[in-house]
């Protein structure tokens, strides 16, 4: 579920990114940023699963795995949006003074 969301704010950050005509530098960025997310996400999950498929128990090691891959992925989306926003504000601003 979690990787559908990230996948469609992926797909309205570079539509955003069509729309506005960021340069190439920009773009490589976002992209970068993107798959950050997206990579972090599927280490999480692999984490998780992996730690399913050794205990069902509650285990003190397995909670902070999780909690660490969890947490890397939430690291990794904080860092999206403020690379977002900076790309993204200088557009909108002129977009809206434009209005």
């Amino acid at each position: 579920m979690n990787f559908q969301i990230e996948l469609f704010m992926a797909s309205m950050a570079v539509l955003g990114g069509i729309l506005f005509g960021i340069n190439p530098t920009e773009w490589m960025i976002l992209c970068f940023t993107i798959m950050l997310v997206l990579i972090s996400e599927a280490f999480n999950s692999s984490v998780e699963a992996m730690c399913d498929a050794l205990s069902k128990e509650y285990n003190e090691n397995i909670r902070y795995a999780k909690d660490v891959a969890a947490g890397a992925v939430l690291l990794s989306a904080i860092l999206a949006i403020i690379i977002g926003t900076i790309i993204f504000t200088p557009y909108i601003y002129v977009s809206l003074m434009q209005i």
